[in-house]
């Protein structure tokens, strides 16, 4: 054989000979996690629930020291509540992006 052809399977396994013990030490270097800890005590808080003089209700739930606000609204709007008049939601809907006599269609989703 010519020089040139050994040296890249020389290299080769040079690289291999340096490279497995890399690739073998974090397996071996690993140890067992800790055992767990025994659990905490753990309540879940009362929610309490109001209704506001237009029928909304609302629920407070006290969650950790830090004010934070969650916000779902469910409204039952839409063709499959309209009954017979499935034609309604939609006016409506086109009618609100017309506005109205004292506000502009961009002031109604801000109020």
């Amino acid at each position: 054989m010519y020089p040139t052809q050994r040296t890249p399977r020389l290299m080769a396994c040079l690289a291999f000979a340096l490279l497995a013990p890399l690739a073998l030490c974090p397996a071996l270097a690993q140890e067992a996690p800790p055992q767990p800890g025994p659990p905490r005590p753990f309540q879940l808080p009362t929610p309490q629930t109001i209704t506001l003089e237009n029928g909304v209700q609302a629920t407070f739930i006290e969650f950790g020291a830090v004010p934070k606000v969650t916000l779902v609204i469910n409204v039952r709007a839409g063709g499959l509540n309209a009954g017979e008049r499935v034609w309604l939601p939609s006016l409506t809907a086109d009618l609100l992006k017309e506005g109205t006599e004292s506000r502009t269609a961009e002031k109604i989703p801000r109020s």
